[in-house]
């Protein structure tokens, strides 16, 4: 038996990432064994495809993804096969299948889509240290959220509207390179609200802003 996966075999673009027969991994002593149902793509899977980040090769990119276990290691007793788990730091998720260190994976509850799971672990941990450590939002601080129709910005928002905080959003895109400043005090902070508002910014190529001063904290984004 064996599984598919995307190996990097020389630093470069794109296209030093092939699909290779691969045999199957086996769970070491802490480890689960996940059938992968979605891999993130972050850029730090960039820099180490391209040499910005010292990476060996040939290696299998991707830390982040979600899937179903199917075996245990030795000395793990937090998991079992069928468990469904996510995480964001384990190597090699561009597979079939990975081998992850239990410590870091998180269970995935029934409801919540694998490639959701997938897709929110590196974001959703940037976004909460970011308003629980390193700015602890309380009821009515005031903060400013940078890029926040981004992937952080969008889980951000939504953290410290939960939190009782007030989100100062800017967008800025277009062909013109438009920003506007938007308080989310009293506007939804849902991802579909921020993403349309983005949306509407961008392809109608509005050239006035409204500004709005005061926060208690600046959150950026750095892309």
């Amino acid at each position: 038996m064996g599984m598919r996966a995307i190996v990097v075999s020389e630093l470069g673009g794109p296209g030093v990432m092939v699909s290779e027969e691969q045999p199957d991994p086996r769970p070491g002593p802490g480890q689960v064994l996940v059938r992968v149902a979605a891999a993130g793509v972050n850029f730090i899977d960039i820099y180490r495809r391209s040499g910005v980040y010292k990476t060996p090769v040939p290696h299998v990119p991707g830390g982040e993804g979600a899937g179903v276990v199917t075996a245990v290691g030795e000395g793990v007793t937090e998991f079992a096969p069928g468990d469904r788990v996510a995480w964001a730091e384990g190597p090699g998720s561009y597979a079939e299948q990975v081998a992850v260190p239990a410590r870091a994976a998180v269970p995935v509850p029934e409801g919540i889509d694998l490639k959701v799971a997938a897709a929110a672990m590196l974001q959703g941990l940037t976004a909460h240290y970011l308003c629980h450590s390193t700015f602890p939002v309380t009821q009515g601080a005031v903060t400013v959220v940078h890029a926040a129709a981004g992937g952080v910005g969008l889980l951000l928002t939504q953290m410290i509207k939960h939190l009782g905080g007030t989100v100062i959003g800017t967008f800025t895109g277009g062909t013109n390179g438009t920003q506007l400043i938007v308080s989310f005090n009293s506007i939804s902070a849902t991802p579909q609200a921020v993403q349309a508002l983005a949306d509407d910014i961008f392809y109608s190529n509005a050239s006035s802003a409204s500004t709005t001063s005061g926060s208690d904290s600046m959150v950026s984004q750095w892309s």
